[in-house]
């Protein structure tokens, strides 16, 4: 069939740098980028596509669209660097523009009676109702910025830094956000007490803590935004309804980051790494706050919420053994953090109640203040009474019962993992090479959704997983995991359906060989090295994968070369 779905897309690029040595440590440098992406996309139907099987009029569809993206990125920067027998100074300052803007706009047009009618004029029009649809954003940044680094003998270090930056993103009446950061290091095995250490070649403590801010939001969330509709047209003027309520006092999300680490090189560096441990507290950030209904919206944007996050990452290498010919390394990294909702506003906490209200069949995010967003709320069960086949239900007071209910809902479990990171190694032998990278995750909990929607959740009269009738209780007595067949009640979040989510993954193994030059010489090839990858080759969870429910992943493997002569 003549059919199309094609994408293609221009790519502009540009970067412009200019530097001026105006004295030997005084350095001045413009830099200018710019990126223009025009993407089209056509989708063609005819009228005997399947699609259109069971539609009587207007078969076949031509669906275009167009989507113009371009950005721009200026700086200015002041460098000065100076350094005076132990002493080492270097001075930044500069200012700085970006400005993004996208312009999206499709349409589809019906009735195409044969494969050969396969443009867009040759179509019947619009269905009823149909209009060209589009959106067009824009969004502009102007900042300053300065930072200094001291050193003293190679042995302390203090970094400082300042920014202020005003974006479009945020309210008339806070554009400005000030940002800034400070640091200090001790490079402990430059001091005089450390030489007689031999094996330590590398011991640093830091600290460091500052502000960032965040930017990832839609572009007009603290304006007043009207939308034009055709079918409010009156005379030669077309009517304007109130889209968005906006907060001319919105102003910027900020992040306290606070950061304690090690950097340390052991026995010629043979064992080195990094541990650090953070706190992250961010303040004011974005959330959305109910509004009464007569007013005409739901919410608005307003600063209100408090999050914190803090753990440790760390990560550790190792050659294990080295001489002539080979060389092993082990390496192994990994983090944990606890998150905490600090503080919620009434936008939040009413849509706690507006989802226990709705009683869906899944966990949702409950916004509760102590708590962590990742935490799975649930209804405590007992499991299947073996004599009746339904299920028990642990109240909150702890007695038992056959009715669920949200006022029993318990923070049960956390998504989050208690580690989880890499590891692997790496072997060489006289020009072989074995790399290998493995994933892992352990300590958290998933709710196995899967479960509730293929197993209890069926109609079992429909073609349905075996294990929605041979695996549910039947006989009184004997124990069962799902209840009785014949209770065709929807089931609730309970905590029988929360299970460990430990996985590892083999992310790539490669095997790879360099040639001896004297052998490819004879061929007039100066470099030659052949190479067999595979990714994605082993998965291993405690929650078993559902063949069929979710898009599959895929083995990969490759075979390279690379030949220079």
């Amino acid at each position: 069939m003549n059919t199309k779905d094609r994408t293609a897309y221009d790519d502009f690029v540009d970067n412009f740098s200019v530097e001026w040595d105006i004295l030997n440590n005084l350095k001045l440098k413009g830099n200018f980028s710019l990126e223009r992406v025009n993407k089209s996309t056509d989708i063609f139907k005819p009228a005997d596509h399947t699609d259109f099987a069971t539609v009587e009029e207007n078969k076949g569809s031509y669906t275009k669209g167009n989507t113009v993206s371009s950005s721009y990125d200026g700086s200015l920067v002041l460098s000065y660097f100076g350094q005076f027998k132990k002493h080492a100074l270097s001075l930044n300052g500069g200012w700085n523009i970006q400005q993004t803007s996208d312009d999206y706009s499709t349409y589809t047009i019906n009735g195409f009676p044969n494969q050969q009618l396969d443009h867009p004029a040759m179509g019947a029009g619009f269905l009823e109702g149909s209009t060209v649809k589009g959106d067009a954003t824009m969004t502009r940044l102007m900042g300053f910025f300065g930072n200094a680094n001291y050193s003293f003998d190679d042995r302390y270090f203090v970094d400082a830094s300042i920014r202020m930056d005003g974006s479009s993103l945020f309210g008339s009446n806070q554009r400005w956000g000030t940002f800034w950061s400070t640091g200090i290091g001790w490079n402990l095995h430059k001091e005089a007490f450390m030489k007689e250490v031999s094996f330590v070649d590398q011991f640093r403590l830091r600290m460091s803590t500052g502000y960032t801010g965040s930017q990832s939001f839609y572009p007009y969330q603290a304006l007043m935004m009207y939308q034009y509709k055709s079918e409010l047209a009156y005379q030669d003027y077309i009517g304007t309804v109130i889209k968005a309520f906006g907060n001319s006092n919105l102003k910027w999300q900020r992040t306290n980051k606070t950061n304690f680490g090690i950097d340390f090189g052991f026995f010629k560096n043979r064992l080195s790494g990094y541990f650090n441990y953070f706190i992250e507290n961010s303040k004011d950030l974005l959330v959305d706050v109910n509004m009464a209904s007569y007013l005409g919206f739901d919410s608005y944007k307003e600063n209100l919420g408090e999050t914190q996050n803090k753990g440790f990452d760390f990560n550790v290498k190792l050659t294990a053994f080295q001489n002539k010919d080979w060389r092993v390394n082990l390496f192994v990294n990994g983090q944990h953090y606890n998150n905490t909702l600090k503080k919620i506003s009434s936008g939040l906490s009413s849509f706690n109640d507006k989802a226990d209200a709705a009683g869906s069949t899944k966990p949702y995010v409950r916004y509760i203040e102590g708590a962590s967003v990742n935490t799975i709320w649930v209804v405590p069960s007992a499991g299947i009474d073996p004599a009746t086949g339904n299920e028990v239900f642990i109240c909150k007071d702890g007695s038992y019962t056959g009715t669920w209910s949200e006022k029993d809902y318990v923070p049960y479990a956390s998504a989050d993992p208690k580690l989880s990171g890499t590891f692997g190694f790496n072997i060489y032998y006289k020009g072989f090479e074995l790399n290998t990278n493995f994933y892992y995750r352990f300590g958290g909990y998933a709710y196995n959704q899967t479960l509730v929607d293929k197993v209890e959740n069926v109609n079992p009269y429909n073609n349905v997983d075996e294990r929605a009738l041979y695996n549910r209780w039947q006989t009184p007595g004997v124990a069962a995991i799902f209840k009785r067949i014949s209770d065709r009640t929807a089931t609730k979040p309970t905590s029988r359906f929360v299970e460990k989510d430990n996985y590892l993954s083999a992310n790539s193994v490669s095997l790879a060989y360099t040639f001896r030059t004297d052998w490819i010489r004879h061929f007039g090839a100066q470099y030659l090295k052949v190479a067999m990858t595979a990714n994605d080759f082993m998965r291993m969870s405690t929650i078993r994968r559902e063949i069929g429910t979710a898009y599959p992943y895929a083995h990969h493997y490759s075979f390279t070369a690379q030949l220079t002569f």
